[in-house]
Formats: C-alpha cells, structure tokens, sequence
C-alpha cells in the first residue's frame, strides 16, 4: 500500500508469493505444466484427492482434480473440465507407465 493505505496494485502477489504458490501447485497438488507441449501433468499421491479449479493454461481454462483415489484396486477418478482441448499425462504409484488421456472441450470424468 502507499502511505495514505491505497493499494499500489490490486490483485498482486509479489515475489515472495510465487514460489510458496509454485510449490504448493507442483509439489503438493502435483500438477505441472507444459505449455509447448499443451499437456498437463498430473501426479496422484496415496490417499490424496486434490486438485485445482479455474486454472489459466496456456489460453484454456481447466480444472483438473483427483476425485477418488483407490490404489487397492488400481483406479482412480480424475474429473477434468476445459474449454478447449489438452493432454493429461496422469501418473500414480500403481501404474508402470502413465496414463495419457486427450481431453476434449467440456467436463469428464476418466477412470485411471
């Protein structure tokens, strides 16, 4: 704020937010982004359903979130929404490989 206590700029993290905020989004939730590639990854963590709605994404916004987490049996629900197309790369501790899934415009719901 200025010293009469108007903001200088609304809506402003700062620099001392991004790596709390970037942590948070990469280490914690387990997303990370590639904008060159148009995919987001997404890393499922035992007895974890988390997520992130309303996410700008390279000129998209998507919602990405864990829904169920059912290691015991090997599947998960990841509930997915955008405006345009993308790639989801999902990757959890039961499956060798990960799971690559194009998401169309809309709201779904994959089974991993």
């Amino acid at each position: 704020t200025t010293e009469i206590g108007t903001l200088v700029r609304g809506d402003f993290v700062g620099w001392s937010g991004l790596a709390p905020i970037t942590m948070l989004i990469e280490n914690v939730i387990g997303l990370r982004f590639d904008a060159r590639e148009n995919r987001v990854d997404f890393s499922l963590f035992p007895n974890w359903c988390c997520g992130l709605r309303n996410m700008h994404f390279n000129g998209n916004v998507i919602s990405v979130e864990c829904t169920h987490y059912m290691p015991a049996i090997g599947q998960s629900t990841v509930r997915v929404s955008a405006e345009k197309p993308f790639t989801l790369k999902v990757c959890t501790n039961y499956l060798w490989d990960p799971k690559i899934v194009e998401v169309p415009a809309g709201t779904h719901e994959f089974a991993i």
